[in-house]
């Protein structure tokens, strides 16, 4: 690679930002109007407070005096099933009665179904259809019968027309089908039994208060008005396409008032509904939370109202639901787009349909009896609705297990005492021609059926995350973006509101929603940090973003040696794309990129693997691997001669062992007699000997190489000794600066002073070797792929994380080739490259930008973040799913990301083991990291919990308190560690709180139905699509954030204020504490769709009470709290602009979902790494003890010998590197 003027040069007619958001400056592109980048010259003023509009509506209590206040009803429900069963006698003749009909019994059945069958019918719409089939027959009998329900085990009434007390109702609904469903004559019944067992009333009064803002049970009466909602929409004809959810969507008829955009897939659609929930405050009283959203649907028929169905097998253009095949007359026999078809298929809901053309022996007499012949063509009409794909059963059939059969002459059954194929059957029982025999056999719930006779049922779309459906959905949002939508929400709460008889029955209830308007509420926008670059040159963001093109950065990182990967197939572009990068990474941003290195580099092939195959997913890991050792030899071993040929040596780090500290050395090529390369390191004492030396009068001695120039007699250590390329001289410092020298030859200064030439060297050995030390090479890895595929990029993540330790750069030709300004997509990548290249010891960073409160003292900023699911390493390993877990964190000063990554098995929370283990490393690399400096005080980001689980965050917070225990055990000298250390068992547990740094546990939740949006036009930031969105800072601290906010306890107990009564710590006047911290912070700034706010919930706060005993430590209060998370929003080392989530949990996330993406190498006998097996061993459920029950990674010799293993399922090759 050399570094030439590229025919892609800088546009400087540009005057804007760089890709993905410079804005302070306008856009990317000529004249500011780039990809990226914001408004040129835009001078809209930001306020420091604003009202904003939510969308929350407010419930209200009607006080009718026509409808009786004696408040709900709550009943259990209970679903049995039952049928009518025919009388036989002991001969088993069916039993008639006087006029000959045969007696029938209804039978109910009193078994219990197994936990996965309940699972399976709650989550089915059966038992919905159950109640509101039940509510319909009793109507008939009681006009005034009402009953609104849960899904579940819970239903609600008005307690003036409540059914009976332990009431037992018969119901009738068809079994796979709509009771409106046109062809549900066609449907078999199904019996059910509904009883109703009253457990407990609920006074109006106590209602009301609740909903007034007046106190009472909030809990349980917002879990009422839940069902409610939820009961009221479905029963107004709402369709709920995920039984469990509160989403409901509008009716097809009414999908027309919704203006959605035609999909580019014509066999789906998107529906538009809303999500609703009650939320309550002990202030404010209660809300309608009311978010407009879209899902995607599989048709029924390609037009609403039309017959058109949508075919499985589309044989005009050759497709099978959805994915296209070969038609040449014989069946499907590609094994790839067999895959593809079986997983499409997978995927939807099914209806079969065909004609019989064979006349019975009836027909004749029904033309006689007056039946037309369109009665007796609809009866010919085979229909079966809603069946899925599923495996054969029948031990007998000679497809057992499978889902397809890949033609219709390979399956054959026994019929009338004969073998016969599908083809055949049909036509000889129906008389129907298959008219694509050599076309698949479906298993539709049991039976097989031709695809030519299935058609696609209505049900939502699973997985619909193509890019077709993720576009179609954000363009959605974007037409409805900001302001624009709490119009939608308004309308759609009308809609809502007027559709079937919600508003009707909801005044039963004595109550109402308000409709006309949504809940307003100030709001503060927070002050923007400025971030500093190098020079001490500041940017102030605009709306959340700044610009990095042409900035220096603040510490710029050091690539000493650069692997390259490439997958493009694409040569030319490929070298074109990493010279590029290099030169933009140096000249544009600092990035120091020594002379040699740049020498190397001339010629990428010397460290370059490129790839010719055609399955790049499967043999990344080869590849990689062999890009490494192309660069290892020509950097550490010196192939290409480089090195020797200027005189200077590949300078790098290392460490030894499990040694925390990295070194700072420079690498000996290996001589003839050695397989290894010696280390020299910049250290004196022992490690500052580079060769054991034996003189040729046999006198033995440590020596230090040294070199010898030409312009003096001084000698010179090779650290200070290097090749300048742009004169082409060796360098030397030479009183104190570097100087153009001429390189005269090699010697040893020994231990002794002596100065040994290399000629009267006998025998010498290097001092020390990569044998013992693991050597840092190559720094990174930059990974050139075709596009930005997932299958790929997840194999190479997995490589570098779990494998090679080797930071790995991605980067997408296709998206290189489309830029306008090839430098802007360089410096994204740039920036990436420095944060990854980062090191404790060099602390290099794009950008500086002060956290006041977390730089008052040393400060543990912690991230948790999860992942859920291990996709199909599960099915491999038949065990049930594991969540993986990852931490990340932030350094003091300086943001440095270590990543811990653990899979545990399923849980909503961590397990106390890998909690316990997650801190402790993050201690220890904290204290690494600060000179060996232990924080004073904790700050915890927790993301992935919902509300249910708030308080198992008390575990975690004990868990990390018995770490710190664990850690500093000996030096805990309070009386309340005095006390427990007789008792040890239960001090372990939970750990001392007053030993312990203060901790505040903070709840990151980014699922939530919470939006907000300027409350007009001119108190926001303007929408790309048309609608103003609220200012990147915008925060909101109250009302709606009260609405089941998590309560702070004011007061420090008496006995933990005597034990802070010690030179160490400070108690904080009461002043600084407040009883709720929750709140929602707008941290990013939005140029398209809606920007949604992330919810901070406040578990625990001792950092408002109490801190340690520093001249400038501040409480924590929720305003600095407030600051302190939107400033750390824009740490986020590889982009330029302030994140929606703080960082720390936004990488713990990314490094948890790039290690669960690779779990599925992890199975066994396939992940070889140098002769090593790596794999993921799952102990048994039955180990009694949590820490044996955990999954870890083993290393395994060839003989099946286990090297080691380790619960950090991460690799890392130097400690301390920031992992992005």
């Amino acid at each position: 690679m050399s570094y030439k003027k590229r025919p892609y040069g800088y546009d400087s007619r540009g005057s804007g930002g760089g890709y993905g958001g410079g804005r302070d400056r306008g856009g990317g592109g000529y004249g500011g109007g780039g990809r990226g980048g914001g408004r040129r010259n835009d001078t809209t003023p930001r306020p420091t407070e604003c009202y904003v509009a939510t969308n929350h509506n407010k419930l209200l209590v009607n006080g009718d005096p026509n409808v009786p206040q004696d408040g709900i009803t709550l009943f259990k429900v209970m679903i049995k099933d039952a049928k009518w069963e025919v009388q036989k006698n002991e001969e088993g003749v069916p039993l008639r009665d006087e006029s000959g009909k045969v007696i029938r019994r209804f039978k109910v059945f009193d078994r219990e179904r197994s936990d996965e069958s309940t699972r399976r019918f709650l989550r089915s719409p059966k038992p919905w259809r159950i109640i509101k089939k039940m509510e319909q027959d009793q109507k008939k009998l009681n006009e005034r019968f009402m009953l609104d329900y849960n899904g579940a085990e819970l239903a609600i009434a008005p307690s003036h027309v409540a059914p009976e007390d332990n009431a037992e109702y018969r119901v009738c609904i068809k079994q796979n089908c709509d009771e409106d469903d046109p062809d549900a004559d066609k449907d078999k019944n199904r019996w059910y039994v509904v009883t109703l067992t009253k457990t407990h009333a609920i006074p109006f009064a106590t209602i009301a208060s609740a909903i007034q803002g007046r106190g009472g049970n909030t809990e349980e009466i917002s879990m009422v008005v839940n069902v409610l909602l939820k009961s009221l929409a479905i029963f107004s004809g709402m369709i709920s396409l995920v039984p469990t959810s509160s989403v409901v969507v509008f009716p097809l008829a009414e999908q027309k008032h919704c203006t959605l955009r035609e999909a580019a897939n014509k066999r789906k659609f998107l529906l538009s509904g809303v999500n609703q929930s009650a939320v309550f405050s002990e202030q404010e009283g209660a809300f309608v939370q009311t978010d407009s959203i879209v899902v995607w649907a599989d048709k029924e028929y390609f037009q609403i109202g039309s017959g058109d169905t949508v075919k499985v097998f589309d044989d005009q253009n050759n497709t099978i639901a959805g994915v296209r095949i070969r038609v040449d007359g014989g069946p499907i026999t590609d094994m790839i787009t067999r895959s593809e078809v079986v997983e499409a298929l997978s995927k939807l809901t099914y209806n079969v349909c065909y004609h019989i053309k064979k006349p019975s022996g009836r027909e004749e007499d029904m033309l006689k009896n007056g039946k037309t012949q369109d009665h007796i063509a609809e009866m010919r009409r085979r229909v079966f609705k809603n069946r899925s794909l599923t495996s054969d059963k029948d031990e007998a059939s000679m497809s057992k297990g499978q889902k397809v059969v890949w033609s219709c002459h390979d399956h054959a059954f026994d019929y009338n005492g004969g073998r016969i194929t599908v083809v055949d059957y049909y036509q000889e029982k129906y008389g129907i021609k298959i008219q694509y025999p050599h076309m698949p056999l479906l298993n539709l719930s049991g039976a097989w059926y031709p695809v030519e006779f299935v058609y696609q049922a209505f049900g939502k779309t699973k997985d619909a995350n193509d890019d077709d459906m993720v576009k179609g959905a954000l363009q959605h949002y974007d037409s409805i973006a900001g302001t624009k939508l709490i119009d939608d929400v308004r309308k759609k709460r009308k809609m809502l509101s007027d559709l079937g008889c919600f508003r009707d029955r909801l005044a039963m209830y004595n109550l109402s929603i308000e409709e006309k308007k949504t809940t307003e509420v100030k709001a503060k926008v927070l002050s923007v940090p400025e971030p500093e670059f190098g020079n001490g040159i500041k940017v102030r963001p605009t709306n959340g973003a700044f610009t990095l093109q042409n900035k220096i950065f603040a510490k710029p990182a050091t690539l000493n040696s650069l692997a390259v990967v490439d997958f493009s197939g694409n040569q030319l572009v490929c070298d074109e794309l990493v010279g590029t990068v290099c030169q933009v990474a140096e000249e544009k941003h600092g990035i120091l990129i020594p002379s040699i290195t740049k020498t190397i580099l001339r010629r990428l092939d010397n460290v370059t693997k490129r790839y010719e195959g055609r399955n790049m997913a499967d043999d990344a890991l080869s590849v990689i691997k062999c890009a490494i050792e192309r660069a290892r030899d020509a950097y550490i071993c010196d192939s290409t001669g480089a090195f020797w040929e200027k005189h200077v040596w590949f300078e790098t780090t290392c460490f030894l062992g499990d040694e925390e500290k990295i070194h700072k050395c420079l690498i000996l090529p290996p001589a003839s007699t050695s397989n290894y390369a010696g280390i020299m390191f910049d250290s004196s004492g022992d490690i500052g000997f580079t060769h054991y030396i034996t003189t040729a009068d046999g006198r033995k001695c440590n020596a230090r190489l040294k070199v010898k120039i030409k312009e003096a007699d001084t000698l010179i250590d090779p650290f200070d000794f290097r090749y300048n390329s742009d004169n082409g001289y060796n360098e030397a410092i030479y009183n104190n600066e570097w100087v153009s020298v001429g390189f005269n030859g090699y010697c040893y200064e020994c231990s002794d002073g002596r100065v040994v030439e290399k000629q009267d060297i006998a025998n010498s050995e290097f001092a020390h070797s990569e044998r013992d030390w693991k050597i840092d090479c190559p720094d990174i890895m930059l990974v050139v792929l075709p596009d930005k595929g997932k299958a790929l990029y997840d194999h190479v993540k997995f490589v570098s994380n779990q494998c090679s330790g080797v930071q790995t750069q991605c980067a997408s030709l296709d998206t290189f080739n489309r830029q306008r300004n090839k430098e802007q997509y360089s410096t994204a990548l740039a920036t990436k490259m420095n944060a990854k290249l980062s090191t404790v010891e060099d602390g290099a960073i794009a950008w500086r930008g002060a956290v006041d409160w977390v730089n008052q003292c040393h400060t543990l900023v912690i991230g948790i973040g999860m992942a859920h699911g291990m996709g199909r390493v599960l099915l491999v390993m038949s065990v049930p799913p594991y969540h993986l877990i990852a931490i990340s964190l932030v350094f003091f000063v300086l943001l440095k990301v270590p990543k811990r990554a653990y899979v545990q098995k399923k849980a909503d929370t961590l397990s106390k083991d890998a909690m316990i283990d997650l801190f402790t490393e993050s201690w220890k690399g904290y204290c690494n990291a600060n000179g060996n400096v232990e924080p004073c005080r904790i700050l915890v980001y927790r993301d992935g919990m919902s509300d249910g689980n708030f308080t198992k965050a008390d575990d975690e917070i004990d868990s990390i308190r018995a770490a710190i225990k664990k850690l500093k055990l000996k030096e805990c000298e309070c009386i309340a560690c005095m006390y427990l250390l007789h008792f040890i068992a239960l001090h372990e547990e939970s750990g001392c709180s007053v030993c312990c740094p203060p901790i505040t546990y903070v709840i990151c939740q980014s699922q939530h139905s919470i939006r907000i949006v300027p409350a007009t036009d001119r108190e926001g930031y303007p929408v790309k699509s048309g609608g103003v969105n609220v200012h990147s800072g915008t925060v909101v601290d109250h009302t709606i954030t009260e609405l089941g906010a998590l309560k702070i306890q004011d007061d420090v107990p008496d006995d933990f204020i005597d034990q802070l009564k010690d030179k160490s710590k400070v108690l904080f006047p009461s002043s600084s504490a407040s009883s709720s911290y929750d709140f929602l912070l707008t941290a990013q700034g939005g140029l398209k769709g809606t920007s949604k706010p992330m919810y901070y919930r406040v578990r625990l706060n001792e950092n408002a009470n109490w801190g340690p005993s520093k001249s400038n430590v501040t409480p924590l209060t929720k305003e600095t709290l407030e600051n302190c998370t939107y400033h750390m929003s824009y740490q986020y080392a590889t982009a330029p602009k302030a994140v929606r989530e703080v960082p720390v949990v936004k990488y713990a996330k990314r490094v948890a979902s790039q290690v669960l993406s690779g779990l599925k190498y992890l199975k066994d006998g396939d992940c070889r790494w140098y002769g090593k097996t790596l794999r993921l061993h799952i102990p048994m459920d039955e180990i009694e003890d949590e820490t044996g029950r955990r999954p870890v990674m083993e290393m395994l010799n060839e003989d099946g010998s286990k090297v080691n293993e380790k619960t950090n399922l991460l690799c890392g090759s130097i400690h301390g590197h920031k992992g992005a």
